[in-house]
């Protein structure tokens, strides 16, 4: 059955409502990066941060939520407070992955991550994440109030397709379907109904 007009912009609109809620619900920060022997002079080789690094992210997906108090010129916050070190571990080689920090939109603050290699260890990284607050508010001490975000790791395939592509393809296409076969169809019968009630009332 060959679609209209209007029923192509009906279901184009569905398609785009759902993207759109797929990325008004935080702000994020991304990095993504390419696990390879022959990249490691471009990144700095550290040690082993065991004592700092006690939580791991591994591929093909996981995330950790945690809150971090953002630094301010004005105000001194410890280290652990203001900056996370994580242990990206298990990394396949000739992969690329994303590391990406989603965080509220009411949080005025800007993330930074920072990824290093570790000295004799190609299957692993270190990953520092930072915040600096970011914004101007009339509310006291908001700027050292903590901020919650959730950190993610992911495989991406072909360079683009993320790890999870296949959870909105499959929402994707569930509206599609319904904007097909229910909500068109239901448009079409109100319409024409209100169409034959102007003619009998002629």
């Amino acid at each position: 059955m060959r679609l209209r007009n209007t029923d192509r912009i009906l279901l184009l609109a569905l398609s785009l409502i759902l993207l759109c809620l797929q990325s008004v619900q935080a702000n994020t920060e991304k990095l993504i990066f390419f696990a390879s022997s022959s990249d490691n002079q471009e990144q700095e080789c550290i040690h082993d941060r065991h004592d700092e690094t006690g939580y791991v992210l591994k591929p093909p997906y996981s995330t950790i939520q945690r809150a971090l108090i953002p630094s301010t010129p004005n105000t001194t916050i410890t280290s652990s407070l203001s900056q996370h070190w994580y242990t990206l571990d298990e990394l396949q080689t000739d992969m690329n992955y994303e590391v990406r920090i989603s965080y509220p939109a009411t949080s005025p603050t800007d993330f930074y991550l920072t990824l290093y290699r570790v000295c004799n260890n190609g299957n692993k990284r270190y990953l520092l994440v930072q915040g600096d607050y970011a914004g101007v508010s009339n509310i006291p001490g908001i700027e050292s109030s903590p901020v919650t975000y959730d950190i993610v790791i992911e495989n991406l395939y072909l360079g683009f397709l993320f790890y999870q592509v296949y959870k909105i393809s499959a929402a994707i296409a569930t509206v599609l379907l319904l904007g097909q076969f229910v909500i068109l169809p239901k448009i079409r019968q109100i319409i024409q109904e209100c169409i034959d009630s102007k003619n009998n009332k002629d």
